[in-house]
């Protein structure tokens, strides 16, 4: 009775793990496009105000920091593919980071450059401060991009026309310390333990009046 009963509390955890995994799956695929869309909105946007006469900018190293932006975008585009596959292996704790030596300033720049235009649309002010003592940093590139990226534009999204959002990245030891300060709505304290949580969103905090999976942190 007893090897019975086990057996059967075996085959029920393993149901439950089954329903998990494709509630996971079917929920990912059903709301990916957040991770996508912070991108496509600078291609989008960028190409349209090349493509227009009287949007196009007359000095044409604007337009080729424009093209530069939506190359970006493209690129950082490819790599979120990637991501798709990686969130598989991240939920499975088998995700390989691959470190390599760079300069976190021109990382910085380009993710800045790229969630402009939201910013701007939203009247938010976006700046950033990168410490010229802060040498390379050794990481997985892709992987600090779409941190990055996430956190910043979260914080663009959060934050009310006229406010301000600043990411600081200095030295601290063999370290870096990369700070994203806003001046939004701020988080309750509630809902703090599930920011990491895939697919959580903190509707009882903000109405949800903003777009958006709650996939952006899980990811983080």
């Amino acid at each position: 009775v007893t090897a019975s009963k086990r057996h059967e509390e075996e085959l029920e955890r393993m149901r439950e793990e089954a329903e998990r995994a494709n509630l996971w799956k079917d929920r990912f695929l059903a709301n990916v496009s957040h991770e996508l869309r912070t991108p496509l909105n600078a291609i989008i946007g960028f190409s349209e105000m090349l493509g227009n006469p009287e949007l196009a900018p007359k000095d044409p190293a604007k337009g080729r920091e424009y093209a530069g932006i939506i190359h970006e975008s493209g690129q950082h585009l490819l790599s979120m593919v990637n991501s798709i596959l990686d969130m598989s292996k991240i939920e499975a704790g088998c995700f390989e980071l691959t470190p390599e030596p760079f300069a976190l300033r021109p990382l910085v720049d380009s993710v800045v450059d790229m969630i402009r235009l939201k910013a701007d649309q939203g009247r938010v002010g976006l700046s950033a401060q990168v410490d010229p003592q802060l040498g390379e940093l050794v990481a997985d590139k892709r992987a600090c991009r779409q941190i990055l990226i996430n956190l910043v534009s979260n914080a663009v999204k959060f934050t009310p026309e006229g406010g301000s959002v600043t990411l600081l990245a200095r030295p601290e030891g063999n370290a870096a310390v990369i700070e994203i300060t806003d001046t939004g709505i701020g988080i309750h304290a509630p809902d703090l333990p599930r920011l990491g949580d895939a697919f959580f969103q903190a509707r009882a905090t903000y109405d949800r009046p903003y777009e958006g999976t709650g996939l952006g942190l899980s990811l983080v």
